[in-house]
Parts: C-alpha cells; sequence; structure tokens
C-alpha cells in the first residue's frame, strides 16, 4: 500500500526519479530511499503543496483545488485570469 508521501510523489513527478533529484539537489539514490523509506519532514511537506497545487490544507482551503489555470472551491471556480484583473 502507498503511503501519502508515495501517492504525492507520483502526483509530482510522475516517477521521473531523475527529474525529483534535479529539483531537489540530491542524488538519485537519496531519492529512491526518500521514497522507499521516510524521507525529512520539509520534503513531506514541500511534496504535498506541490500536489495539491499550493494550497494549504486546513479550513476552508482544505476543499479547494487548482486544475491548469482554476481554482476550484465549492461554490465554484475562479480563473487566473480573474486574480489577475482583481489585483490590477
Amino acid at each position: 500500500m502507498a503511503t501519502e508521501f508515495q501517492t504525492n510523489f507520483v502526483r509530482v513527478f510522475a516517477f521521473n526519479y531523475k527529474a525529483a533529484a534535479d529539483h531537489f539537489g540530491v542524488t538519485l539514490r537519496t531519492i529512491y530511499r526518500w521514497f522507499d523509506g521516510n524521507p525529512p519532514l520539509v520534503i513531506k511537506r514541500y511534496v504535498d503543496v506541490m500536489a495539491r497545487g499550493w494550497l494549504p490544507q486546513y479550513e476552508p482551503f482544505s476543499n479547494w483545488h487548482i486544475d491548469g489555470t482554476n481554482i476550484h472551491f465549492p461554490t465554484g471556480k475562479v480563473s487566473a485570469f480573474d486574480v489577475e484583473f482583481i489585483e490590477q
């Protein structure tokens, strides 16, 4: 059974261990150890944030997710263009 870290890792890097090693600046052996064992807490949190689309896990954001350029939330969605327009 896959751990939450393994699931998130695959969601982000799609079994591309070389890309993960380059991203974190570590060796392939380190990535294999992290994937099979227990990665550092900071790496777990970082991969979790990447997999969730940069949204926190607490309420009210726990039901939100990012799909491409859209942010989906329980009552609808907003595009990245809308957010940029409001900021300007």
